[in-house]
């Protein structure tokens, strides 16, 4: 079967093939341990993982799940997931949380998450003394910590968390 797929290895060696069977017997015969490929779409993805491909990507699969969830909860950002079921996400503070301190807010306790940074949007003035608003990340966020209306609050947990927190508010 021919597929047009980049394949990579773990030594950073990447090439468009259009022949994916012996370009991965060969990876397997120079000793490559860490195979990866992308997959147009299942049927391809079986035939990789069944020709040893140690890991594939699924662009479409990926970015149709990305618009689901931002169709179904629109002020949260999926960064990137961590297992199937737990994410790194980015979600839009608001109202009612702005002038708390996340101590006040116990997310850990109330929401099940973490919050591992809080982006926020600060007016700076240049040296012309033109101002503008310049983005800034709090990465070690204190129970101290004030939100502030617009801040980003950038959380870990569970997706099912993570989306009834964007729900509850």
């Amino acid at each position: 079967m021919i597929f047009s797929i980049p394949v990579l290895t773990s030594s950073g060696v990447a090439w468009e093939t259009s022949q994916s069977s012996p370009s991965l017997a060969v990876l397997r015969k120079v000793g490559a341990k860490d195979i990866r490929a992308r997959a147009i779409d299942q049927s391809q993805a079986e035939i990789l993982e069944a020709m040893g491909v140690t890991k594939i990507f699924s662009l479409e699969k990926e970015m149709a799940l990305q618009v689901a969830q931002s169709i179904m909860s629109p002020g949260t950002h999926m960064i990137t997931p961590i297992t199937a079921n737990h994410s790194l996400a980015e979600v839009r503070a608001q109202p009612e949380l702005v002038g708390k301190t996340l101590g006040e807010l116990n997310f850990r306790a109330a929401y099940g998450v973490n919050v591992v940074a809080v982006k926020s949007r600060q007016p700076v003035k240049d040296a012309n003394g033109t101002e503008r608003v310049e983005p800034t990340v709090n990465d070690l966020p204190g129970a101290d910590t004030v939100i502030a209306e617009g801040d980003i609050l950038v959380v870990i947990g569970s997706d099912e968390k993570i989306l009834a927190l964007q729900a509850s508010y």
